[in-house]
């Protein structure tokens, strides 16, 4: 159940206290929802998103994502692979979970983000079409250093930022980047 709940606990040192607070979740996604970057090892670039962010109100740059729907996905890998279709227009290429169990959304919540890599993916001439509430356009070949200098300017909702994180940490990982050097060459602060 997603909406306001109260609680009663003990507060650090504090004495037992009642406190109240709002925790949210969309229990119509089995509060899970998942987040892809896609990253091509080919042109060294990344493929992001621009679109319309209500809460923000305005247009914003991020990844690949939405919600796990029980009744249209089998798994969140189901879920991000067509969510990557229907958003970036890209299918197939080599996937990667990045975090087993997910990643609380935050404090306030009961969903969980799971964050997934994929590798060279390819161009769909016929992707899925977007949801009729989406307004997203698609950057392809956006380099590493753009795609940083966003998440450190605020231009993407955390999500995306973590996401994009968590990717060049596995790209590291895979012999993709580098780490600490090209986090230089990004401009990293």
């Amino acid at each position: 159940r997603g909406g306001p709940s109260s609680g009663s606990g003990t507060l650090g040192r504090s004495k037992r206290r009642t406190v109240r607070w709002h925790v949210t979740g969309s229990p119509l996604c089995n509060f899970t929802s998942v987040v892809v970057f896609a990253y091509d090892s080919r042109s060294r670039t990344c493929s992001l998103i621009r679109e319309y962010a209500p809460g923000a109100d305005k247009m914003l740059c991020s990844v690949a994502g939405g919600m796990f729907e029980p009744r249209r996905h089998v798994d969140a890998m189901h879920a991000a692979r067509e969510e990557l279709n229907e958003e970036a227009g890209l299918q197939g290429g080599t996937w990667y979970q990045l975090s087993q169990r997910g990643v609380p959304k935050d404090k306030y919540s009961k969903d969980r983000l799971v964050p997934f890599l994929v590798v060279d993916g390819n161009i769909d001439p016929t992707p899925r079409p977007q949801d009729p509430s989406e307004n997203i356009k698609v950057e392809h070949g956006v380099t590493l250093q753009e795609a940083m200098r966003r998440v450190f300017d605020g231009e993407m909702p955390a999500p995306a930022a973590m996401v994009t994180l968590m990717a060049l940490e596995k790209l590291r990982q895979l012999g993709l980047f580098s780490g600490a050097a090209d986090f230089m060459h990004l401009g990293v602060p």
